[in-house]
């Protein structure tokens, strides 16, 4: 009994008591794992933060707690031998046979939204994995299964938290991978692909999907071939609906850069 190890208190999420694989941050100023702090908010019974009992909304900003993940990481890493029933090492290359796997789970229903959160958690971990993820099709993949979900036809009869997590979870995968992507991949960019992100923009996503929708947009961008394309699926007039809401002001900022580079061409400016 005396070789149990005992996880560090800081480093078990509150809701799940279980060792965190990605802490983020709320605003109330408490850390806990995203996936369980996610599924928290998108329950319509809760409205507080657990710890500390202040409004939260399933629209509330999530920011990654780094400095918590390396220290994480550190003691899993120190206690390898003695580490049970944990997390992925999240630092750990991935083969190809594996990532294709992913790409076939990602078809079927019952396997999505825990495929889709794997491959979030290994896109954050892994400069290498994002990398052969782009190499393998993952993108491609997601986006593809993003945009069917966007059909009504495949919407309808879904739980509506279900399909916000889905869409919600596949944004912040596509934002962690386009980090990953060269420019001479990004200056390529398929029209659909820039449809599908600005018709999610009005399409029941959570405030964090829809500020990684704004860094894809905003980083689709710097080529004034992918700016034409947004122009023409109408991103000024989305863009200005999204900030008449008043969404927070990182979603402001980001939407205010985006159009900022639209207006660098005749018809963004017009629109």
């Amino acid at each position: 009994m005396d070789d149990v190890l005992d996880v560090p208190k800081y480093f078990t999420c509150p809701i799940s008591l279980q060792l965190m694989g990605d802490p983020v941050t709320t605003v109330t100023g408490i850390t806990y794992d995203r996936e369980s702090i996610e599924h928290w908010l998108l329950d319509g019974k809760n409205a507080t933060c657990p710890v500390t009992k202040q409004p939260l909304t399933k629209d509330s900003d999530l920011t990654p707690n780094l400095t918590l993940r390396r220290l994480i990481q550190s003691w899993r890493d120190e206690n390898a031998s003695r580490v049970v029933n944990c997390l992925p090492n999240l630092r750990a290359p991935l083969d190809r046979s594996c990532l294709l796997k992913l790409v076939r789970d990602i078809r079927w229903h019952r396997l999505q939204i825990e495929t889709l959160r794997h491959i979030k958690v290994l896109a954050v971990g892994n400069e290498q994995n994002r990398n052969l993820m782009i190499e393998v099709g993952v993108p491609k993949a997601v986006m593809s299964y993003v945009a069917n979900c966007c059909d009504e036809n495949r919407t309808i009869g879904c739980e509506v938290n279900n399909c916000v997590a889905v869409r919600s979870h596949t944004l912040i995968v596509l934002k962690r991978m386009f980090k990953a992507a060269s420019s001479s991949e990004l200056e390529r960019l398929k029209s659909e692909f820039l449809q599908t992100i600005i018709r999610l923009l009005r399409n029941g996503i959570t405030q964090q999907a829809v500020n990684a929708s704004l860094h894809i947009l905003l980083d689709s961008c710097r080529w004034v071939r992918n700016r034409a394309m947004m122009v023409e699926h109408g991103a000024v007039f989305e863009l200005i609906e999204l900030d008449l809401g008043f969404p927070e002001k990182k979603t402001t900022e980001l939407i205010l850069g985006v159009l900022f580079r639209l207006c660098s061409c005749a018809d963004g400016r017009a629109q």
